[in-house]
């Protein structure tokens, strides 16, 4: 039921339309990158920062590694970003973050998470970047209200299971 929603979250951004300027080597490259970032980060937080919040509650869990996460993402203002399409990745982020979290917790599973994780790094990195600032605005912002009713079900689902 989770992957209907994630899959309209992730082709969102082709609204904006794709960056025709990468090569097909760029582009595979690119993908590679992705794919290993995605990897690393759902193995830290949502593996190892999970598991071991896990220690204190299942709620402790998925409420920590969310904020950890967005937190992480402020570190997109060394690359140039500018400070409001920041706030709005850090929020995307802990969203995104909450959303997988709790997936991981109704599958005892990285894979899903991985692949989605590694999906939207390869979307994001091959589509919003040529959009105008007020069109990343609006879609971040669809974005995340799907994440918000997602991660609401979610934790319905994951109470009811408790």
């Amino acid at each position: 039921m989770w992957i209907f929603p994630i899959l309209i979250i992730e082709a969102i951004p082709f609204i904006a339309g794709f960056n025709k300027d990468l090569s097909v080597s760029s582009f595979l490259a690119l993908c590679f990158f992705m794919v290993c970032v995605g990897i690393f980060e759902e193995v830290i937080f949502r593996g190892i920062l999970f598991q071991y919040l896990k220690q204190i509650n299942l709620s402790t869990a998925i409420w920590g590694s969310a904020v950890l996460f967005g937190f992480g993402h402020a570190a997109n203002l060394l690359s140039g970003k500018s400070i409001t399409l920041t706030i709005a990745q850090i929020v995307f982020a802990f969203l995104f973050g909450f959303v997988a979290a709790e997936i991981v917790a109704l599958t005892n599973s990285l894979q899903w998470v991985i692949i989605w994780h590694a999906l939207h790094n390869i979307v994001d990195q091959t589509t919003n970047g040529q959009a105008p600032m007020a069109m990343q605005m609006l879609l971040l912002s669809i974005q995340c209200i799907i994440l918000v009713v997602l991660a609401v079900v979610l934790w319905r689902k994951l109470r009811m299971k408790s």
